[in-house]
């Protein structure tokens, strides 16, 4: 399990207020393995549910191979 420095990719969402909106926490890592200090960066920002239902459906054409990217919208 990826932990610490040696996590490369986070997403968490998790419910952002009492109208519905949630907040998306990304950490994105490089993987190079030079033994080296990492780049690293770590942001939050509002979706909501049919943005993540469009993300959910993208990320299941991407690892079948029919698309080459996926993107979580946010506001």
């Amino acid at each position: 399990m990826q932990e610490g420095e040696d996590l490369i990719l986070r997403i968490e969402i998790a419910p952002a207020n009492s109208t519905g909106d949630l907040r998306v926490f990304v950490e994105v890592a490089d993987d190079t393995d030079d033994h080296g200090p990492r780049a690293r960066i770590r942001c939050s920002f509002l979706t909501n549910y049919p943005q993540i239902d469009r993300f959910s459906s993208e990320i299941a054409q991407l690892m079948d191979g029919e698309t080459s990217e996926a993107i979580l919208e946010g506001r």
